[in-house]
């Protein structure tokens, strides 16, 4: 008895399918308004991943900033403590203090660009990413160049000493 009910309530269900309805899944306007629909929430989910991950960058680069300050402020101090013992001594340090003087220039100079960096990069959270996509990727570029120009300015902290001794190959002052 279960078998003819379960093929009965089957076979009803198979001849009481409306035709319209394969028909309205093979019309092309209701097809790609699906489509459409489908590709707005695809790009909505990416939208949405992308400004997450955007976030996430931003306050990993804020307390980065607050570890590159310290790091280079720190050498410096300890620099700086180290040409007045000298000094004491009675060591010539004049040249050496020039280079203190350089190095924390490039130390500012460091953190404004790290600044402008971040700053870049949460101006493009700004942007809506689906309806003002030009304007989102153009200032994801911006936030690259800016990229760029912190990690030079990087290098140049990380290489002062090879500035220095072009100037004075021996490296005895």
């Amino acid at each position: 008895m279960n078998k003819a009910l379960v093929f009965t309530l089957t076979a009803l269900s198979i001849l009481s399918f409306p035709g319209n309805a394969l028909a309205q899944r093979k019309d092309p306007s209701l097809r790609t308004q699906r489509i459409a629909t489908s590709s707005a929430k695809r790009m909505e989910n990416k939208c949405d991943a992308i400004e997450s991950r955007i976030s996430a960058y931003l306050n990993s680069l804020k307390v980065r900033k607050d570890n590159h300050s310290e790091t280079y402020n720190k050498a410096l101090q300890r620099w700086t403590k180290l040409a007045d013992r000298l000094t004491n001594q009675g060591y010539d340090t004049a040249i050496f203090k020039s280079h203190l003087v350089t190095l924390s220039t490039m130390i500012e100079k460091l953190a404004t660009y790290y600044s402008k960096f971040i700053s870049d990069t949460e101006t493009s959270l700004s942007f809506d990413c689906m309806s003002q996509v030009p304007d989102f990727k153009t200032q994801l570029n911006t936030s690259r160049q800016s990229l760029t120009t912190f990690q030079t300015q990087a290098k140049e902290i990380l290489t002062p000493r090879n500035s220095c001794l072009a100037n004075n190959p021996s490296g005895i002052d």
